[in-house]
């Protein structure tokens, strides 16, 4: 099993080259590699398919995000499952999301987190040749410095009827002292905006329009931050 897991750091991802052009990559950021390391066996051992464990300390605190992209980047796979070391996984978590991809040849997949019910795919699974046509090869939009991304992921693939939800893939996260607040209010900032532009032409406001208050968006500008509130 351990040979099925690989342990860099960010300042060395430039060394990193993978590939398994029909495969599955699992990215996993980290701040704390000995939790990410039992969180990754797990991961493997409930998988129920072969697959590979990439872990990225990020010794120079640069991002859950950036880390991501910079990683998928080194990687040539047709899927990548992004996932955190609080990430606790049911049985063929990754079979069972990997099969629903495949037979419905979608670009993204939100796992059963146990909060969002598909409405933001915190944990995912994505077709990389469908999200490099997004944004010219990042996973996530590069601008995001901690929240959001996953949010406008979700969002663009639910109006491109490119998301797939099933509340049978579970991957949940497992964070008891975690408080679910923003701290990055920039972050609410740029998605907004971006939503409210059509994520720079990917998606047209008439579809948007009807997802708006979901997300927590104000489609009038001028009354877009009289009442903050957390998505």
């Amino acid at each position: 099993m351990d040979a099925l897991i690989k342990t860099t750091r960010v300042e060395k991802l430039h060394l990193l080259s993978y590939s398994d052009p029909d495969g599955v990559a699992i990215v996993m950021p980290s701040l704390n590699v000995e939790k990410a390391t039992e969180t990754a066996k797990i991961l493997l051992k409930r998988a129920g398919m072969t697959t590979t464990v990439f872990i990225v300390e990020d010794t120079v605190r640069q991002g859950f995000i950036k880390t991501l992209n910079d990683t998928a980047a080194q990687l040539r796979v047709r899927y990548l499952a992004y996932v955190a070391e609080d990430a606790f996984p049911g049985v063929d978590w990754l079979r069972s999301a990997h099969a629903r991809l495949e037979e419905t040849n979608r670009g993204l997949l939100a796992f059963n987190c146990g909060k969002w019910r598909g409405r933001i795919a915190a944990f995912g699974l994505v077709r990389l040749s469908w999200v490099k046509q997004l944004y010219g090869g990042p996973v996530f939009f590069p601008a995001y410095k901690a929240h959001k991304a996953d949010n406008e992921l979700t969002v663009i693939a639910r109006v491109q009827d490119q998301l797939v939800y099933d509340p049978n893939c579970v991957l949940v996260e497992i964070d008891a002292d975690k408080q679910f607040r923003e701290t990055v209010p920039e972050d609410k900032a740029t998605f907004r905006e971006r939503f409210r532009s059509g994520f720079s032409g990917l998606a047209s406001l008439e579809e948007l329009r009807p997802l708006a208050a979901e997300y927590f968006v104000p489609m009038d500008v001028n009354s877009a931050d009289r009442k903050p509130r957390d998505a």
